[in-house]
C-alpha cells in the first residue's frame, strides 16, 4: 500500500531516490514482469527490462518511467505527483513537470528474444547457382554466374573479427540478463575467448550497418535494441533480421580509439556498457552519450 512506502522527500540524491523506488517494488511484492503487465493494463509502457535496468543503477530515471512505475505499483494520483515533484527537484529543474501525468508513447512490444532466429532468413539469402555447360566441341564450360541476393540496397558483409569494448578489451557476446527474475539472454561484454555467437558487420547504404549474429542453433539473427529502440535505458538482444527495421540499424561515429555506436531508432543516444562496468557479463545499454571509453568499440576494418 502507498501508505507503507518510503517517503521520497527524504531522498537527497539520485541514489537515494532509486533506493526508495527499489523499496516500493519490494514492498509491493511485484516482479518486473508483473509491473510490466499492470502498466500495460493501465495503458502505459513499462518494459520489464527497462525498469529492472533503472533500479539496478543509482541514476535518476526518466520522469515518464517513474510515473508508469508508480501507477503500476498501485500509487494514487497524489502519491504519484509527490514522487514526480521530488524527482523534478533532484533533476535541478532540467526537466519540467507537467500538471498531469504524461503517458509514455506506445512502443512496439518486442517478440520473445529466446527464439530460434527464423530459418527463413537463411533460406531467403541462399543463392542457387546454375551452371550452364556449353556442349560445343572444343569449348570450355561457361563459368557459373552468381545471382544477386535480393536487397533494397547494396550491402557489404565485412569479415567477422570480434567487436571489442575499448575500456575493457572484452568482446560483444550473448549472456544472461543480470536482473532479478529475468531468464532471457541479452548482449554485453564477455571475455573474447568465450564470447558467443560469432558476429559479422553488414555495411548498408547511408553509412548504416547491421550487426549479424551467426548462431548455429538459432540461425542468423540481428542485434536489436529493445522495444523499438526509441528510448534510452534500453538493452540489446538478438532477434530475427527484418530489412529496414530501425532498431536493427546502427551508424558508426568515428572517435579516438574506435567508433561510437548509435541505433537509427535512437540516434541521439549511444550504446555502451551499463554504468561503465569493467565486470564480465555486464549488459549493453542504450543511454545518454558520455564521451567515455565504455561507449567506444574497436571494430576491425570499419
Amino acid at each position: 500500500m502507498p501508505g507503507e512506502w518510503p517517503d521520497p522527500r527524504t531522498a537527497t540524491d539520485a541514489g537515494a531516490f532509486v533506493e526508495a523506488m527499489r523499496q516500493v517494488r519490494i514492498r509491493t511484492g511485484y516482479s518486473y514482469r508483473a509491473l510490466e503487465r499492470r502498466a500495460e493494463q493501465a495503458g502505459l509502457v513499462l518494459p520489464s527490462s527497462t525498469i529492472s535496468a533503472a533500479l539496478a543503477r543509482d541514476k535518476l530515471p526518466r520522469a515518464e518511467l517513474v510515473d508508469a512505475f508508480l501507477k503500476a505499483a498501485g500509487a494514487d494520483a497524489e502519491t504519484t505527483e509527490r514522487w514526480l515533484a521530488v524527482r523534478a527537484d533532484l533533476a535541478s529543474g532540467t526537466e519540467p513537470v507537467a500538471a498531469d501525468a504524461v503517458t509514455a508513447p506506445e512502443e512496439p512490444k518486442p517478440e520473445r528474444r529466446r527464439l530460434a532466429y527464423a530459418l527463413v532468413a537463411l533460406i531467403a539469402v541462399a543463392v542457387i547457382v546454375v551452371v550452364v555447360v556449353v556442349m560445343n566441341s572444343g569449348s570450355e564450360p561457361e563459368r557459373p554466374v552468381a545471382q544477386p541476393t535480393p536487397s533494397t540496397g547494396v550491402s557489404q558483409v565485412l569479415p567477422g573479427p570480434p567487436i571489442r569494448v575499448a575500456h575493457t578489451g572484452m568482446c560483444l557476446g550473448e549472456g544472461p540478463e543480470l536482473t532479478d527474475g529475468s531468464n532471457r539472454e541479452v548482449f554485453g561484454q564477455h571475455p573474447c575467448e568465450t564470447a558467443f555467437p560469432p558476429i559479422r558487420l553488414e555495411r548498408l547504404p547511408e553509412n548504416q550497418v547491421r550487426i549479424l549474429l551467426e548462431n548455429p542453433d538459432k540461425g542468423l539473427g540481428c542485434l536489436t535494441v529493445d522495444f523499438g529502440g526509441a528510448s534510452k535505458d534500453m538493452l540489446l538482444a538478438g532477434d530475427e533480421c527484418v530489412p529496414g527495421r530501425p532498431d536493427q540499424l546502427f551508424t558508426l561515429e568515428r572517435v579516438e580509439g574506435g567508433h561510437r555506436l548509435h541505433s537509427v531508432a535512437g540516434a541521439r543516444w549511444c550504446v555502451g556498457v551499463m554504468d561503465a562496468s569493467t565486470a564480465p557479463g555486464v549488459q549493453l545499454i542504450q543511454d545518454d552519450c558520455t564521451g567515455g571509453p565504455e561507449q567506444v568499440f574497436e571494430i576491425d576494418g570499419a
